[in-house]
C-alpha cells in the first residue's frame, strides 16, 4: 500500500482519521468503517494505492471534497445545479442531437448559438436525440454577442485545439459554462484570443488527427466535471 503526505505534511495512504491520528484502513474493518474515510484530509492529485475498488472510490471522494473545500467551492454532496453546454454555430444535426441527449443525462442545460447548419426541426437532430428532446432544457441565441451579453457574469471555460491548458486543469464548479465551437472551424479567433486564460484543450496523441468528434469532446468535459464535483449515482428525487 502506497504511503505519502497530505498538504499538511501528515501521512496518508488508505487511512481513516482516529483521535487526530491516521491509521491504516484494512480489509477486516473497511466495510464497517468505510464512511469515515469521507472525512479524511487527503491531498489533491495524490496517487493512493488501495487494493479495494470501494476504498478507492471513497479516497477519491475525500480527495475531491478536500480540494473544493480549500478553494471555497461546493463539496461533492453540494452538487445540484448542473452544467451548461454551449454550442456555437453547430453544423451537424446528429452531433447536436447526441449532445442534447448527453445534456439531459448529465443534468445540464444546452445553449445553441445561431446560425445553425441545419433547421432545429431537422429529423436527423430529433432522431439522434430520440424521444428525449422534449424534456431537454435547451435555449437558443441569435448570435454569439447575444449569448455573451446574456451571460456576462457566468463562469466560462472555452474548449479549443488552440488551448495551451489541459482539460484536466479546469477548476470545475457548479453552473459552469463549457463553450464549444462549430465542427469545421472551432471557436472564432477573436473569442479564443480574448479568453486565452480560460482556453483548454483535450490532448490528442496522434499527428494524424486534427480534432475529436464534437459530441465525444463534450462527453469528456462534462463527465470529468461531474467526477470532480462528485458524480451522483442516482437521479435527484423529484
Amino acid at each position: 500500500m502506497g504511503l505519502g503526505q497530505n498538504w499538511n505534511g501528515e501521512p496518508i495512504g488508505c487511512f481513516k482519521p482516529q483521535d487526530g491520528h491516521f491509521t491504516r484502513l484494512t480489509s477486516s474493518h473497511f466495510h464497517e468503517e468505510k464512511s469515515q474515510i469521507q472525512g479524511a484530509v487527503l491531498p489533491s492529485h495524490q496517487a493512493v494505492d488501495c487494493p479495494f475498488k470501494s476504498a478507492r472510490r471513497f479516497v477519491l471522494l475525500a480527495t475531491t471534497r478536500e480540494r473544493h473545500l480549500r478553494r471555497g467551492h461546493p463539496t461533492p454532496t453540494d452538487h445540484t445545479m448542473g452544467f451548461n453546454i454551449v454550442l456555437v454555430e453547430p453544423e451537424i444535426p446528429t452531433n447536436t442531437g447526441n449532445i442534447g441527449r448527453l445534456s439531459l443525462a448529465s443534468g445540464s442545460a444546452l445553449h445553441l448559438v445561431k446560425p445553425f447548419g441545419f433547421e432545429i426541426t431537422d429529423s436527423r437532430l430529433k432522431r439522434a436525440g430520440l424521444d428525449y428532446w422534449q424534456h431537454l432544457d435547451v435555449r437558443t441565441y441569435e448570435s454569439l454577442e447575444d449569448f455573451m451579453s446574456t451571460h456576462r457574469d457566468a463562469h466560462f471555460v472555452f474548449l479549443s485545439s488552440k488551448g495551451k491548458q489541459s482539460y484536466c486543469d479546469i477548476d470545475y464548479r457548479d453552473d459552469m459554462f463549457f463553450v464549444f465551437g462549430k465542427e469545421s472551424m472551432g471557436l472564432p479567433d477573436d473569442l479564443t484570443s480574448q479568453h486565452a486564460d480560460r482556453l483548454y484543450k483535450i490532448p490528442i496523441l496522434s499527428e494524424h488527427i486534427r480534432s475529436l468528434n464534437l459530441a465525444n469532446a463534450v462527453s469528456i468535459i462534462v463527465y470529468e466535471g461531474l467526477r470532480n464535483l462528485g458524480l451522483p449515482s442516482t437521479p435527484p428525487a423529484p
